[in-house]
């Protein structure tokens, strides 16, 4: 059986919407890594994009660890 919230999703999904979502979060987002700027960016659009279904949101705040990518480098020579 399905409760009321679960309907109200089920109802408001439209694979049209769907793939438009996909392209938006990677495309107008970009990386989602925890913790960074495009993290709290979809954290907030996929909030607000469920309160506008009538669904009620909670956001769970915790730590995360995270690391700062500079480069790297890697060189290789005959097998051994």
């Amino acid at each position: 059986m399905v409760n009321q919230q679960e309907k109200v999703i089920l109802d408001a999904v439209d694979p049209w919407k769907m793939l438009a979502l996909d392209r938006y979060l990677p495309q107008d987002i970009g990386s989602r890594m925890s913790g960074t700027e495009g993290d709290r960016k979809a954290i907030e659009w996929v909030s607000a994009h469920f309160t506008s279904l009538g669904l009620k949101t909670e956001l769970d705040h915790f730590n995360t660890l995270s690391w700062d990518y500079r480069g790297g480098d890697l060189q290789g020579g005959r097998p051994f």
